[in-house]
């Protein structure tokens, strides 16, 4: 079920912003998070879940993990436009062995040598896929590698905030919902105020075509006064001597 949620995620996502040229991704994101909150919210009132009451200084401290996990979303929409679909799954499995190295580094736990041969072969294949991938596209593989990078970050966050202040996965994630949302709010206004300001620009352009087209035509309906008066001089001229003949 886990399996088969997260790749159909990944073609909606990818038909939302390709197909349907939806380039609002913090749009996208917070209604994610919304989503995820009613959900939650309508499970703990059915019973199916525990939640732990909301407290100040424990949303302050996981203030750090929901702004990782806006980031690492973010680039993970960025580098999904630009991907395709088996690229961008086949990156995404490098999340295991950036793990695997940052929890060595900073934590100084050394993983089985199972797990490590696992990894390996998994980014062996991400490697060779990668060699053979035509539609190469240096953003979109930056920013797969970034989120990554962040994703690894936030998952060793989420342990080891977890470890220290006895948090379940489901309280977890409605922090995590409720921190996000006015981030994911104010990034959706500040864009489309972008869009709203990109928008007037064109209009005031097409505003000034329209008056430079205005200007033509009044030139050249002068030259039209122009010329009349040219023949009306030329007949007052030729007139008087075709009568005197």
């Amino acid at each position: 079920l886990y399996g088969g949620t997260a790749v159909a995620m990944a073609f909606v996502n990818k038909a939302v912003l390709s197909v349907y040229n939806f380039k609002e991704s913090n749009f996208l994101l917070l209604m994610q998070m919304i989503f995820t909150l009613v959900v939650l919210k309508m499970l703990q009132l059915t019973g199916r879940v525990h939640l732990a009451p909301l407290e100040f200084g424990r949303a302050r401290a996981l203030a750090p993990v929901a702004a990782l996990y806006n980031a690492n979303v973010a680039f993970a929409l960025a580098s999904l436009s630009s991907l395709n679909v088996p690229m961008y799954n086949v990156l995404k499995r490098l999340t295991p062995g950036v793990v695997l190295t940052m929890g060595y580094l900073f934590n100084s736990t050394a993983p089985s040598r199972q797990i490590v041969y696992s990894v390996l072969v998994t980014i062996a294949g991400t490697l060779v896929a990668g060699i053979g991938d035509l539609s190469f596209d240096l953003k979109g593989y930056a920013m797969a590698c970034t989120s990554c990078l962040l994703q690894s970050t936030y998952l060793l966050c989420v342990q080891k905030t977890g470890v220290e202040n006895g948090i379940d996965s489901n309280t977890l994630l409605l922090y995590n919902s409720i921190l996000s949302i006015p981030v994911s709010a104010i990034a959706s206004d500040h864009f489309k105020g972008c869009d709203l300001a990109n928008d007037y620009f064109k209009g005031c352009d097409l505003a000034n075509d329209y008056f430079k087209g205005c200007d033509l035509a009044s030139d050249h309906f002068k030259g039209c006064d122009l010329a009349s008066d040219h023949f009306k001089d030329i007949l007052g001229a030729a007139l008087p001597a075709h009568l005197a003949a």
